[in-house]
């Protein structure tokens, strides 16, 4: 394909599938996994990372372990496999797997499947890779994953603590997203799509992230859902006829930000994402004519809420997030629209209590507040699926109006594959979510 072609298109109506993703990328994303608001001190980040030129190797977290005497197992009966760690300069230990690892009395121990212990002496990572090169089965994950697999010890969070990483080759991992985020009837040009948004993204936390932490992504919705193996021949299809293509704005990368709905509207990426340059660039801005997901069934939804439960579990998330006004709510007599993008889409409400003082609030925040849970707050029977909403009162209840599901901004998943539908190819899919981009292949 020409790699330096930019794509366009105009849009129309076609036939949706009315069945239910499981989400967004970074619509449920923990806020303490976010990307900082840039130091004004600093010079400011460049408006996207360079365009990889080669395939990235990925540090993908797929498993945690935070109590001590957790232990994991790796690989199957008889499979060989070598053990190394940072700055061990030799070749390394052979070990005959299935292995259970634990990280106890700064050791990682090492159980062998004839029953045989080794105790490895390690300040920090252990590697563990299989001899045969065949994926690595993580149990209790359940999941096999290509690569090799890293163990970083986590001393921040508790005696024991340790995180389980897939070092992994971007095209290799990229299957096992697909995979996942995609159903396995949708049409070919949904999945090309999707390979190239969902390669943009890992591109781009690669390069944010790579000095910043010891993973790059997670294989949840913080970042995007990764299964490691999988068995699905168009998801390896789309990952070859796409390999290498990202998406690309004044030759950077443009972070291939996704949702499963965005609810007919478009978000900005500086409004739901973060506010980083990096979110600033036109191709996150959003198309301003309306979304082609009419018929997904999570386009419109109600949830209802008890006012005074709302506003307790409002107060809670005001604490846990020390934001001061939200947490020194004591009376909610309405949340009004305050602000809209240039699309129409809420960006935030004015929260108003009983004697008619008000105070603005970020319209994902308050999606976040209203899903809140803690020890003290069991999580709500019906969560809002989006900050898509609009609030009334009802007989002492709040009824949100909402539509889509997700943060609704770059690729709608039911709106891709109801454009794939109507004959369109991937490159105008990826052009009308991600206006002003080019796809480039990289490398």
């Amino acid at each position: 394909m020409d790699s330096r072609r930019t794509f366009v298109t105009h849009m129309i109506g076609l036939i949706a599938t009315p069945v239910l993703l499981s989400g967004c990328r970074r619509s449920s994303q923990p806020e303490d996994e976010a990307r900082k608001p840039v130091d004004p001190g600093l010079a400011p980040e460049p408006l996207g990372s360079p365009l990889p030129q080669i395939e990235p190797i990925l540090r993908v977290r797929v498993f945690r372990v935070r109590e001590p005497a957790v232990t994991i197992t790796l690989g199957e009966e008889g499979r060989p496999f070598r053990a190394r760690y940072l700055g061990y300069e030799g070749t390394g230990l052979d070990l005959s797997g299935p292995l259970t690892v634990s990280w106890g009395l700064r050791k990682w121990i090492i159980q062998e499947a004839d029953g045989r212990v080794t105790r490895v002496e390690a300040d920090d990572e252990l590697e563990l890779t299989t001899i045969d090169n065949l994926p690595i089965l993580l149990e209790p994950r359940g999941r096999r994953y290509p690569g090799s697999i890293r163990l970083h010890r986590r001393s921040d969070e508790g005696e024991g603590a340790f995180d389980v990483i897939n070092h992994v080759a971007l095209e290799s991992y990229l299957p096992g997203v697909l995979a996942s985020e995609l159903f396995s009837h949708w049409r070919r040009e949904t999945y090309l799509a999707q390979a190239v948004a969902a390669r943009s993204f890992a591109c781009s936390e690669q390069a944010y992230f790579s000095t910043r932490r010891h993973y790059d992504l997670t294989d949840t919705i913080s970042s995007q859902v990764y299964a490691g193996t999988v068995d699905r021949r168009v998801a390896y299809q789309a990952v070859r006829e796409t390999r290498g293509v990202v998406l690309s704005y004044d030759e950077r990368l443009v972070p291939g930000y996704y949702s499963s709905c965005c609810g007919g509207l478009a978000s900005r990426a500086v409004d739901v994402i973060g506010p980083s340059p990096i979110n600033r660039i036109a191709p996150l801005n959003g198309r301003s004519e309306p979304d082609v997901c009419t018929e997904a069934p999570v386009y419109e939804w109600k949830v209802r809420r008890k006012a005074d439960e709302f506003r307790k579990r409002l107060v809670a998330y005001g604490e846990y997030r020390q934001i001061t006004s939200l947490a020194s709510l004591e009376s909610l007599a309405s949340i009004e629209l305050d602000e809209t993008n240039p699309h129409g889409r809420p960006v935030s409400f004015q929260l108003v209590d009983a004697n008619g003082k008000s105070f603005r609030l970020d319209a994902e925040k308050l999606m976040r507040a209203a899903n809140f849970s803690n020890d003290d707050i069991t999580a709500p029977r019906e969560t809002l699926k989006s900050s898509f909403v609009t609030v009334t009162f009802e007989n002492g209840d709040l009824v949100f109006a909402g539509h889509g599901f997700g943060h609704g901004s770059g690729l709608c998943q039911y709106g891709a594959e109801k454009l794939s539908r109507s004959g369109k190819s991937f490159q105008e899919i990826l052009t009308w979510y991600y206006p002003g981009a080019s796809l480039l292949e990289s490398y």
